[in-house]
């Protein structure tokens, strides 16, 4: 599955502009470090880190990805093998009421933001929950006992069996897999919690990267340590250390301490 902006960035669609340039800086200076090291890779990432933010950074620009990505997961799905073409095609379409029917059949609403989205959306476009729609049951014949429908199950039986035998048995799953987490993706995360115990988080500005501690492995816990200047109630700039604690599950991060002195 192709990674969205979002995705490349590792942040959330529902993240503020603060928070997508503070993941673009860090996301950098880790693609720098690793370049002056020798990664190959790194190149090739600062690429797309770049371009991604070129876009999301920009309010216009974002606006326009968001709808155009909206549209994209509203996109129907084409027709199936062995699926009857409908009996009024060539005959002017499907009435107004059946258009109607049809498109409510592919909507449904987000479970966190209670909006309506399309069934088949791994992302919701307004809240950035993964996920946001239980997997529909399966279609039932909607005329249980015709020979068409049954002729139609009886094929798409067999080539499930075909493709699963002339496969090895091995599964054609297309899930993504799990999102590799990193140090830079765990000072992103922390700088989130940060964020949202400052007076003005607009004007936060946090320790470059290489001046900041971080460890951890795998899914964590993993530990952040550095510093950022923000505003105080006075509007004078103020450095204030912090230590924060994450862990992860999947997709789900988790906040398991954070302390600012």
């Amino acid at each position: 599955m192709k990674q969205t902006l979002y995705q490349i960035l590792g942040v959330r669609p529902k993240d503020t502009a603060s928070n997508i340039a503070a993941a673009h800086e860090i996301l950098s200076s880790a693609c720098l470090a690793r370049q002056q090291q020798g990664d190959q890779n790194a190149a090739n990432e600062l690429m797309r880190i770049t371009a991604a933010f070129g876009i999301l950074g920009s309010a216009e620009k974002r606006d326009a990805y968001d709808e155009k990505l909206a549209a994209m997961q509203f996109q129907p799905r084409p027709i199936a093998f062995g699926q009857a073409a409908s009996p009024l095609a060539g005959k002017g379409g499907l009435t107004a009421k059946r258009r109607v029917e049809s498109a409510s059949s592919k909507l449904a609403s987000c479970r966190v933001c209670d909006k309506e989205i399309s069934r088949t959306a791994p992302v919701c476009p307004h809240c950035g929950e993964v996920s946001p729609v239980h997997s529909p049951r399966p279609a039932q014949l909607t005329q249980p006992g015709t020979f068409l429908g049954v002729l139609v199950a009886f094929i798409v039986t067999m080539i499930f069996v075909f493709v699963k035998i002339g496969g090895g048995g091995q599964s054609t799953s297309t899930t993504p897999p799990a999102p590799v987490i990193d140090s830079a993706q765990a000072q992103v995360d922390c700088k989130r919690y940060v964020l949202r115990q400052l007076k003005t988080p607009s004007k936060a500005e946090f320790a470059p990267f290489r001046e900041t501690t971080i460890t951890g492995s795998g899914d964590g816990p993993w530990v952040v340590k550095g510093w950022v200047d923000s505003q105080n109630s006075f509007g004078a700039m103020m450095r204030t250390n912090y230590a924060c604690t994450v862990s992860y599950s999947g997709e789900d991060v988790t906040l398991q301490d954070l302390q600012i002195k």
